[in-house]
């Protein structure tokens, strides 16, 4: 049995027209442009002493983000607002976009929440969550034989 039912046109099989739409503009990088999603790329790293988490929010502000650290995850919120403007002669382009997100991560260790920092700085956040003693200690190296 097909899952994707198959029409036939002269003679040989074609996708239906959704597939088709979807096919003819593949999602390569890049693609979306100007208009990519917001919510914001995230690496979570987990040192020896601490939790880092790194998250590129080009175009906000300290004062736009929020960062909330919960039991056992991190969320970031914020509102960006991006303005381009294009004069040259016989056309002007202006386009806003606006937007708000809301990114949680799981944190891969316990924290100690009062020592927690944040900055931000060229469009990266990165926050700094020391580990609590007992969780420093959870990690053992193990010889193989």
């Amino acid at each position: 049995m097909n899952i994707v039912p198959w029409r036939r046109n002269s003679g040989g099989a074609q996708l239906p027209s959704v597939w088709e739409d979807w096919l003819r503009f593949p999602a390569v990088p890049g693609f979306f442009g100007e208009f990519a999603p917001t919510t914001p790329a995230v690496d979570v790293i987990d040192g020896e002493a601490e939790v880092t988490v790194r998250a590129e929010i080009p175009g906000a502000t300290k004062e736009d983000l929020t960062v909330e650290l919960g039991e056992g995850y991190l969320t970031i919120s914020g509102e960006k607002r991006e303005e381009k403007k294009d004069e040259r002669k016989g056309y002007v382009r202006h386009e806003t976009r606006y937007g708000s997100f809301t990114r949680s991560v799981g944190l891969p260790a316990e924290v100690v929440a009062d020592e927690a920092e944040a900055t931000y700085a060229d469009g990266v956040l990165t926050v700094t969550l020391p580990k609590t003693p007992q969780a420093r200690k959870r990690s053992k190296t193990i010889d193989v034989k």
